[in-house]
C-alpha cells in the first residue's frame, strides 16, 4: 500500500466489485484496511449513512460535533421520510428496508425477503396451494425476523 498524503478518494470498488464514487471513502477502507473508522461524513456503506439518518430521525443522537434540534420520530414515521426520500426525491437507494418486525434497516442486496399477496402457502408435500399468504405476513423482513412459515416465492 502506498502511503497516501491526502484524506479521501474519488472512489472505490464496492462489495458488489462496481466502481463506486457517490460515497467518500478513508484510503485505509478502500486499501481493505479493517482498521477503517467512520469519521466526519464518510461511510463504510449506503446502509451505514442510512442508518445514521434513521437514528437522528428517532432523536437518539447526532454524530459527535453536530448540534440542533433533533425530531422524536416513531421507527415507522422516521422510515417513511426515508422511503420519501429513495422513492419520490431518489437521493437515498432503494434497497435499504425497515423491517417490519423488529424495526432496525436492512439492506436487500444482501438479505431479507418481501413477502406479500404474490406469495401463496404451500402444503406438506411443498405443492403451492390456491391460498394466498395472510396479509398478517405481508412487507419487508430482515433474516432474523422472517416469519416460520411455508410459502411460495413468485
Amino acid at each position: 500500500m502506498s502511503k497516501c498524503e491526502g484524506k479521501m478518494n474519488d472512489g472505490v470498488y464496492n462489495c458488489y466489485g462496481s466502481y463506486d464514487t457517490s460515497l467518500c471513502y478513508h484510503c485505509k477502507f478502500n486499501a481493505g484496511d479493517e482498521d477503517f473508522e467512520k469519521t466526519g461524513n464518510m461511510f463504510k456503506s449506503y446502509e451505514d449513512a442510512v442508518n445514521e439518518l434513521f437514528s437522528f430521525l428517532k432523536g437518539e443522537g447526532l454524530p459527535e460535533g453536530m448540534e440542533c434540534k433533533m425530531p422524536k420520530l416513531k421507527p415507522d414515521m422516521a422510515f417513511n421520510v426515508i422511503w420519501f426520500l429513495q422513492e419520490h426525491m431518489g437521493i437515498l437507494p432503494d434497497n435499504i428496508e425497515m423491517c417490519q418486525s423488529c424495526k432496525s434497516l436492512f439492506d436487500t442486496d444482501c438479505g431479507g425477503c418481501y413477502l406479500s399477496n404474490e406469495n401463496f402457502l404451500v402444503d406438506e408435500n411443498g405443492n403451492e396451494t390456491d391460498k394466498p399468504l395472510p396479509k398478517k405476513y405481508w412487507g419487508h423482513w430482515c433474516d432474523n425476523c422472517v416469519p416460520n412459515i411455508e410459502c411460495s416465492f413468485p
